[in-house]
């Protein structure tokens, strides 16, 4: 671009010089005319003054800047397209020297707890074998099924984890959920996960090519725990008498942020006396949940706004009758308050993986099923 710059200069300097002699010469013929003319001759033709280039003297500086113009543009050639905007993938130099080749290789983790979770993460011996990045990816997975909160000591987890090389260098921060298997002794099931890409974007399957995202988040809150569950004849612990809780409470420290469990519309931001600070939200005609004892709300929430699945819509507190900092949600199908802890595995689902594609993925899954079953040796 320098270059190109230095030439368009060199070619103005080349073109108005002539421009300037000629600028001269009209000046010198002005001059004798009004020589001749302070010498006694009475008419002067104005014809005189007529360019004898044929150009007139407004036109001398327009027609060099055109030729100008037209000569630095065939040397810039702007309108010559870079090789990206033809289809061509552009050079991209790493920061640490040319281009290095981006491969990925899995890792396989196998553990059995040997605490409940919520002990283990907050425990000073570091029971859990996993990094808060780890937790926080798993904990990601599994939001719409089972929350990281109900593991108990001797469940088992089997993680796949696909890590990026870059240039012949292992980036485990950039490490990710290939595939995830949860034996839940507590509980006696098993919970897969299977990272396969559909359609656009990867997502989480489970072993039958069934979608784990659900219409609902299984909590509202990360990393909390049940503390006090939908119960018509629970002893209230404020009023200390037998009265109907119509809701699940989930237990954080104040200040945690609340999730919207799905797509929905705010109905209603309020206070009340018992039910604190809390938030109502529509979710399609059918269903409706409620936030109560919120220490804030989202700031710029308002009633009428447009919410999506897992959005802050305000943060745990102990606002109203409250004994601690908890949120409880309370969940509505059209007029009926109910258990959400007991509907949740019969709310709607994604829609699951058409013909077309189950078989590609079942071929997958076997696949990650068949590494996943190496012995580990390796932990974060």
């Amino acid at each position: 671009m320098e270059g190109s710059s230095l030439v368009i200069i060199k070619a103005f300097s080349l073109i108005s010089h002539p421009i300037e002699v000629l600028h001269m010469a009209r000046r010198r013929k002005s001059i004798d005319i009004s020589e001749r003319t302070d010498d006694g001759e009475n008419s002067i033709d104005l014809d005189l003054e007529k360019d004898e280039t044929g150009l007139g003297s407004k036109w001398l500086f327009p027609v060099a800047a055109t030729i100008i113009l037209i000569i630095g543009l065939l040397i810039w050639k702007p309108w010559k397209t870079s090789a990206s905007s033809e289809g061509e993938q552009p050079h991209v130099e790493h920061p640490d020297g040319p281009n290095k080749e981006i491969t990925y290789q899995t890792r396989v983790q196998q553990f059995v707890l040997q605490d409940d979770f919520l002990t283990a993460i907050t425990s000073e011996t570091e029971s859990l074998p996993l990094s808060w990045h780890g937790i926080r990816d798993i904990e990601q997975v599994l939001l719409w099924t089972f929350g990281l909160r109900h593991l108990k000591a001797g469940d088992s987890m089997t993680i796949l984890w696909r890590v990026p090389v870059v240039g012949g260098e292992i980036q485990d921060n950039l490490q990710e959920v290939q595939a995830l298997k949860l034996g839940l002794k507590s509980l006696d099931t098993t919970l897969e996960a299977y990272l396969f890409q559909a359609y656009e974007q990867e997502d989480f399957f489970d072993a039958l090519g069934r979608p784990l995202q659900g219409q609902f988040l299984s909590s509202p809150v990360k990393y909390g725990r049940i503390s006090s569950l939908y119960n018509l004849n629970r002893l209230n612990p404020v009023f200390k008498q037998v009265k109907p809780h119509r809701g699940t409470d989930f237990a954080a420290p104040a200040g945690t942020p609340i999730m919207a469990l799905a797509d929905g519309k705010v109905l209603k931001i309020d206070e009340g006396e018992a039910n604190g600070k809390y938030i109502r939200l529509q979710h399609g005609a059918t269903y409706r949940t409620t936030y109560l004892h919120m220490q804030a709300f989202a700031q710029g929430l308002a009633e009428g706004d447009s919410v999506k699945q897992g959005d802050v819509i305000g943060e745990v507190g102990s606002t109203g009758s409250s004994t601690g900092p908890h949120v409880c949600l309370r969940f509505y199908i059209r007029d009926y308050q109910g258990d959400f802890i007991r509907l949740f595995p019969h709310l709607p689902k994604a829609s699951p993986l058409p013909d077309s594609l189950l078989m590609e993925f079942l071929k997958y899954r076997d696949s990650l099923v068949l590494n996943m079953g190496k012995e580990a040796a390796w932990s974060p």
